[in-house]
């Protein structure tokens, strides 16, 4: 183990949250949003000193809808300062990503924990309007909507 892995490892271990150390680099919790519920992983690089954070959103897009849904994520991503959305365009699997990379720096919990905040925020601020562009809304005002509360 690491030192990364072992910060994750405190991280979510000193709270009462349930999570679950899928692998020596990879590890998954639950999330609760006001606008739905959702897996965070987190994936420790230790080779390189990065930590990544995927908020996996709960969600299937037609392939009808794809391209609505990546215009509608493109829009989010434009101006968002920490962390961005990924799509799997072949697949199904929508994300939003917070990184760092930790090499020669000296690291704490409150890094992570802010890490994983702006992912929760930003996923739960985004997941409506995917949702209704899913359900046929166009992409634009979609993202007005998000972006106007």
């Amino acid at each position: 183990m690491g030192r990364i892995h072992d910060l994750v490892a405190g991280y979510l271990g000193g709270r009462e949250w349930p999570y679950e150390e899928l692998s020596d680099s990879t590890f998954v919790m639950p999330v609760a949003g006001q606008s739905g519920t959702w897996n965070a992983y987190f994936n420790v690089r230790e080779d390189e000193g990065q930590l990544l954070i995927h908020s996996v959103l709960p969600v299937e897009i037609p392939e009808d809808r794809r391209v609505e849904a990546a215009l509608y994520l493109t829009r989010a991503n434009f101006g968002l300062v920490v962390g961005n959305f990924e799509m799997d365009l072949d697949g199904n699997e929508v994300r939003f990503k917070t990184s760092v990379d930790m090499e020669g720096v000296d690291v704490s919990e409150a890094l992570v924990d802010h890490l994983l905040l702006a992912g929760i925020v930003t996923t739960d601020r985004y997941l409506p309007g995917l949702e209704a562009v899913i359900a046929g809304q166009d992409a634009l005002s979609c993202v007005e909507a998000a972006e106007s509360d």
